[in-house]
């Protein structure tokens, strides 16, 4: 039941936007797309590295990883950081210290970059706990502070593509707020397969390095497409590139944003 409210929130958001492309009139910026070829993807990109997220952040990372930031910002980040899970669902002690440290730089830059301060209320405690861990002792005192301040992050955090505006969220995936001039792009609702078809061949010719946000609300690169499926950097791995069926793709994806 909440899936089902969220799902109508989105779509009434995506039929009130104005920047709304609508695949049942193309408008030009649909029409210019779709005179392009097919995106293609390259193979050699399979060894490529891209940047990772800790917990939040995807809409920072997928950015970065799209050159749409400068270069400067992703001197703060290691490429390909691991922060997966290890045996029986937990971190090992190492990986979650390096991953509250890597969040907490990602906050940093996000308020730097747009003023937006995904931790508002906790920043200070925050800060205080970071200074405390590195200059703790020991590893086993490090990991418990590092413990605390996961469960800031997940208790505290807002996602970084919400920003309250005037006392109300507005969402960037909605076109809501801009950020270094760029302004997502939102994907008209398709109630039909002859639009969704539409949809499918405007995703398949977005330049490479475009982000597309899916309904779940998570951003990611979009790297080209190769037979029926697309790839993608997505921040949330760090070994492998993510690769999905288009169809599966023009199904969920709510917007996108491309590096005019």
């Amino acid at each position: 039941m909440l899936l089902f409210f969220y799902d109508l929130t989105m779509l009434i958001k995506r039929l009130s936007c104005q920047k709304s492309i609508n695949f049942s009139e193309p408008d030009e910026r649909l029409l210019g797309i779709l005179k392009s070829e097919i995106t293609e993807f390259d193979e050699n990109l399979q060894n490529s590295s891209w940047f990772t997220q800790f917990y939040y952040g995807c809409l920072l990372f997928s950015m970065m990883n799209g050159n749409f930031l400068p270069e400067a910002c992703s001197k703060f980040f290691a490429p390909n950081m691991d922060f997966s899970h290890e045996v029986a669902n937990r971190r090992s002690r190492e990986k979650l210290i390096k991953g509250v440290s890597h969040e907490y730089k990602a906050i940093l830059l996000w308020n730097i970059l747009t003023g937006n301060d995904v931790v508002s209320e906790t920043r200070q405690k925050i800060s205080q706990k970071i200074k405390e861990m590195l200059s703790a002792d020991s590893l086993a005192e490090m990991y418990n502070i590092a413990q605390e301040l996961e469960s800031m992050y997940i208790n505290e955090e807002q996602r970084f593509g919400i920003m309250e505006i005037d006392g109300k969220e507005k969402d960037f995936a909605f076109a809501e707020w801009s950020l270094r001039g760029y302004t997502a792009d939102v994907l008209g609702d398709t109630n039909s397969h002859k639009f969704l078809t539409r949809k499918l061949s405007f995703l398949e010719r977005c330049p490479r390095g475009t982000l597309f946000c899916d309904k779940f609300n998570h951003w990611m690169t979009f790297l080209g497409c190769n037979a029926e499926n697309m790839y993608f950097y997505d921040s949330k791995l760090h070994g492998r590139l993510r690769k999905i069926e288009k169809n599966y793709v023009a199904s969920i994806v709510i917007s996108v944003l491309m590096n005019k």
